[in-house]
């Protein structure tokens, strides 16, 4: 059943990446239709998502690798 959550764990961690990227590109998007500044915004989008992205998954990985890690490890000496 602690396999099934750490991978769910990644499952959400590649929702979230996509989620904080392509959001703001949208976003971007529709401003640069609204005030006919293309490609300028959705530039601007595309970078603040990439950050966003990138932040995510750090952030993610300092809360969770350690703890995963450290479970896998339990696992591997018990198997020895």
């Amino acid at each position: 059943m602690k396999d099934w959550f750490d991978a769910f764990q990644v499952l959400q961690l590649g929702w979230v990446v996509a989620l904080m990227v392509i959001i703001p590109l949208l976003v971007g998007l529709w401003l640069d239709r609204r005030f006919d500044s293309a490609p300028w915004l959705t530039l601007v989008g595309m970078v603040i998502g990439i950050l966003a992205g990138t932040f995510g998954v750090v952030r993610h990985f300092r809360r969770n690798y350690s703890a995963i890690d450290a479970k896998h490890s339990r696992h591997k000496e018990e198997d020895e």
